[in-house]
């Protein structure tokens, strides 16, 4: 009885390492999420198709509407670093990145968004 417990508690470990990479892909982190006009805002994605192109998306209310389009390469090791600029708008706006990930075990469109915010000077 021990042995098909011991053995069902190794298939079920083994079964959430092989979850794990997924879990873990196609990241976005932005800094700082609040800032004035003329900030830098900076993107920086982690865990994307080595180089592929990944698409980004600008809106600039968050509204769904998208406003600026572009694209960057995402480096060999997956990662990526976008730098845009604060303009005249002091709104939540929204940064969406993405890409069609052809590696065998993921073979989809990922979406990864991210909010940030201008807002009044002084």
């Amino acid at each position: 009885m021990y042995g098909k417990l011991a053995i069902a508690a190794v298939a079920a470990v083994l079964g959430s390492l092989a979850l794990a990479p997924a879990a873990q892909a196609h990241n976005i982190y932005v800094s700082p999420r609040f800032g004035d006009q003329g900030d830098a805002f900076v993107f920086r994605g982690t865990a994307w198709q080595p180089f592929k192109r990944v698409r980004i998306y600008y809106d600039e209310s968050a509204d769904g509407r998208i406003e600026q389009t572009t694209s960057v390469f995402a480096n060999r090791f997956g990662s990526f670093r976008f730098t845009w600029r604060g303009e005249n708008v002091e709104d939540t706006h929204r940064m969406c990145f993405r890409q069609y990930d052809s590696r065998r075990r993921f073979q989809r469109t990922f979406t990864r968004c991210r909010l940030f915010t201008l807002v009044p000077a002084g």
